[in-house]
């Protein structure tokens, strides 16, 4: 562990995040998607994407990807670079809209024009 190797004396536990089991995904897609439907859609094209579900095990990219599926109408992106690609700008956009109330729409299409 890396904490190991610091020489402060207040680390005394080590913490593990585990990952979700099949289950717990399902679980954190129902309780994030409301809409019965669109839930198990998404859960059926998890199962198409397995490239995409294999994510999902870790929970911060399950939320990643929750949140990129909610902002692009129920649609998951066909490669990963899509994904990440849209939830930066997603995440650009919405930061710039609470600390500069407004960003330029030509800027946004600019950075969605960089090669994937």
């Amino acid at each position: 562990y890396a904490s190991l190797k610091l020489q402060v004396e207040s680390f005394t536990h080590h913490v593990e995040v585990v990952g979700f089991t099949e289950k717990q995904i399902k679980k954190c897609i129902r309780r994030n998607i409301p809409d019965i439907v669109k839930a198990k859609e998404l859960i059926y094209q998890l199962k198409q994407r397995l490239d995409i579900l294999s994510l999902c095990y870790t929970p911060l990219n399950c939320a990643i990807i929750l949140y990129v599926y909610r902002q692009s109408e129920h649609v998951l992106p066909t490669t990963l670079t899509q994904l990440y690609t849209l939830y930066i700008l997603h995440t650009l956009k919405r930061s710039a809209d609470i600390h500069y109330k407004s960003l330029d729409s030509d800027t946004i299409d600019d950075l969605k024009q960089l090669p994937d």
